[in-house]
């Protein structure tokens, strides 16, 4: 948001928000032990950037990110088509909505998840999401609808049921991995360590750290790299 009262949100799980504001007990014997390095960092962007928390539920990010795609993420939508005016048209939030207001009326099963569109596919409920697409974007998609939502969910969400299991286990290995690393403390960084690998400090290793600001300042943002 812009403006004056500009405000930045923060999306969270109801755990997280759970968590954040959860009163810990503090030992005034062993004050370092019992603080929470990261929920009081959390909390200085919170409270110092005008933040505000946003409950979000991840099993309808990801529902929604299958039926509107994601550009940053490279996932296309689920259908586009050529409007009347020959513009490419997709899926949009507001049309999203509506299919899945159509599914939840019509579908015996609820769908309030990526998981629970799995089951559509094997179902003989999948033709459900063919109607409720033709229903709101007034169009007849070409493709078979249980092809089509298995392209989506491989690009979606890592679920045994599209992916071997090798693969799955692989990616949460290293998600371990990176999660157990050491946190950095920026306080103790300085300027030479944070271009270490650079070309600067490769021909200039005796400069102090005020002559490698001078020398930012002379090349007035020529890459460093």
């Amino acid at each position: 948001m812009q403006g004056k009262n500009a405000s930045r949100k923060l999306y969270v799980t109801e755990r997280f928000q759970t968590w954040i504001t959860q009163i810990e007990v503090v030992d005034i014997f062993n004050m370092r032990g019992s603080i929470n390095v990261d929920k009081e960092d959390f909390k200085k962007i919170i409270n110092g950037e005008k933040t505000k928390m946003e409950v979000v539920d991840g099993d309808m990010i990801a529902l929604r990110k299958l039926f509107c795609g994601d550009d940053g993420d490279n996932v296309p939508s689920m259908y586009t088509w050529l409007n009347d005016k020959g513009v490419e048209t997709r899926i949009t939030n507001s049309k999203f909505e509506k299919i899945y207001e159509y599914l939840d009326k019509n579908v015996t099963n609820k769908v309030s998840s990526h998981f629970d569109t799995i089951d559509l596919i094997d179902g003989s409920n999948a033709h459900k999401v063919l109607e409720a697409i033709e229903l709101v974007t007034k169009q007849t998609p070409p493709f078979n609808i249980r092809t089509r939502i298995e392209r989506q969910m491989k690009l979606v969400v890592l679920n045994t049921l599209l992916f071997p299991s090798s693969i799955i286990e692989k990616f949460h290995e290293i998600k371990t991995i990176e999660l157990q690393k050491p946190r950095i403390n920026y306080a103790n960084l300085n300027m030479k360590d944070l271009l270490e690998g650079t070309r600067y400090v490769k021909d200039k290793g005796r400069e102090n750290e005020a002559s490698i600001f001078k020398e930012i300042d002379r090349i007035k943002g020529t890459a460093l790299f």
